[in-house]
C-alpha cells in the first residue's frame, strides 16, 4: 500500500534469495496499483529517486499495463495495473502525487 509519495508500507511477505549475483541483488519487488497512470507515476519516482527504467510502460499484449525498473540499490520493480485505461482521478487511488 503507498501512504504517500516517500513511503511504501508491503502487506506481504517479500522473499529474498541467498543466491545474489552481481546482475541480480537477490530480491525483486512487483507491484500492483490501481490504474496505468499510477504505474506511469511510480516508475517516475522511482526515477526521480536516481533509479533507472528496465521496461518502459505500456499496454500488454494479454490485457493490463506495465513496466519495469531499477531502483537505485540495484533491486528490479515490475509495476502492474490490471486495467489497460484511467479510470477516475489519476494516482488519487493509490495516493501517488
Amino acid at each position: 500500500m503507498l501512504e504517500d509519495a516517500g513511503t511504501l508500507r508491503l502487506t506481504t511477505p517479500v522473499l529474498v534469495s541467498d543466491d545474489a549475483r552481481q546482475d541480480f541483488p537477490g530480491a525483486a519487488l512487483a507491484i500492483i496499483v490501481e490504474q496505468p497512470s499510477d504505474v506511469e507515476r511510480l516508475a517516475a519516482l522511482v526515477g526521480e529517486g536516481g533509479g533507472r527504467t528496465a521496461e518502459p510502460a505500456g499496454k500488454q499484449f494479454f490485457g493490463g499495463f506495465c513496466g519495469s525498473c531499477i531502483a537505485p540499490g540495484g533491486t528490479p520493480w515490475k509495476i502492474s495495473a490490471q486495467k489497460e485505461k484511467n479510470s477516475g482521478s489519476p494516482a488519487t487511488a493509490a495516493g501517488i502525487r
